[in-house]
């Protein structure tokens, strides 16, 4: 028991075994975990000392150079090892050595409690004044000690600095992106322009409307072989004979099919699309071409079918809408 600055030991029965004077006000009192004669008393002016109860003297002391000395304790899994906080700080002894083997800063408003586990020598907890900023309980581990907590102004300092850097970011990242998408526009307007004034050029060309796509040498074949083939069937119609009958009439046949095709209009020969077939030849980019004609009502497809038949259904809705085009384009 502390009494001011006299702390007493008693037995089970009452009887006052020993007492100690101090220098200061004595703050906590330990048994040896082991040895039960020996007693650990520690003073407020920052001084532990170690008394022998057989024969009441001091026999060990250690200094922590510092004051006000608030609590102390003794390692229960490693007698040499005493720990305590004074002031702000944290201090750990190894008996064999007089003064603190190691020291961390721990309460920024001064710490109350230290108590050592009961399991683990490197584990213990401190605890600071309650009411005060840091009065928290912190536990901490010898081996590895905790950094000192950044004070409270220079942690929103920090997040300011990191939020007035991230807003210039993102201002600068917005304005090169407004930048770069201004040129792209102005490089599309550009493009559309040069496409309008193509467009304005060949329909002043004369006789373009009547330019026919080149088609392939197999059509022509069939074309050019459809009235001699005619020719043939009328001369061999003249014989009697009845195969020669099955003969002619199956070639008539052929020869209206054929007939059917040749006034079959082609993409080629369509005047709406003939003239996009010329723009390709010419070497226009084939994506403004496309453009172009579905802004016209036009299937851009058919270019890769120059040969195929113009699909019958809105013949005449597109060709209506593709000379107002061509007439509000000239003008």
């Amino acid at each position: 028991m502390l009494s001011n600055m006299l702390p007493r030991v008693w037995d089970l029965e009452g009887n006052q075994k020993a007492y100690f004077v101090l220098r200061s006000p004595g703050v906590s009192v330990c048994w040896h975990p082991e040895e039960a004669f020996k007693l650990m008393v520690a003073e407020k002016n920052g001084t532990i000392r170690f008394y022998d109860l057989t024969t009441q003297q001091a026999i060990l002391s250690l200094e922590s150079g510092q004051m006000p000395l608030m609590s102390a304790d003794w390692c229960l899994k490693n007698t040499f090892r005493i720990g305590a906080v004074a002031g702000n700080d944290w201090l750990i002894w190894d008996i064999r050595s007089r003064y603190p083997q190691d020291k961390r800063p721990v309460h920024a408003d001064r710490a109350k409690l230290f108590r050592w586990s009961r399991v683990n020598e490197n584990l213990f907890a401190t605890t600071g004044y309650p009411g005060k900023m840091s009065s928290q309980l912190l536990v901490h581990h010898s081996g590895h000690p905790q950094v000192p907590a950044i004070q409270q102004k220079r942690t929103v300092a920090f997040l300011n600095q990191f939020v007035v850097h991230t807003v210039q970011f993102l201002n600068r990242f917005s304005t090169v992106c407004e930048e770069k998408l201004s040129a792209l526009s102005l490089r599309i307007q550009q493009i559309e322009t040069t496409l309008n004034i193509l467009d304005a050029k060949l329909s002043s060309i004369p006789g373009l409307e009547d330019v026919k796509f080149e088609v392939s040498s197999g059509n022509v074949n069939s074309v050019t072989n459809g009235p001699v083939l005619q020719a043939t069937t009328e001369q061999q119609s003249t014989s009697v004979s009845p195969q020669s009958e099955q003969n002619s009439i199956h070639e008539t046949g052929l020869q209206k099919t054929e007939a059917a095709e040749e006034n079959v209009i082609t993409v080629a020969k369509d005047p709406r699309y003939a003239r996009y077939l010329k723009m390709v030849q010419v070497g226009v980019p084939v994506m403004a071409i496309r453009n172009k004609m579905i802004s016209e009502g036009l299937d851009p497809d058919l270019l890769e079918t120059p040969n195929a038949a113009v699909p019958a259904w809105g013949d005449d809705v597109n060709a209506e809408e593709s000379s107002d085009s061509e007439s509000s384009f000239s003008d």
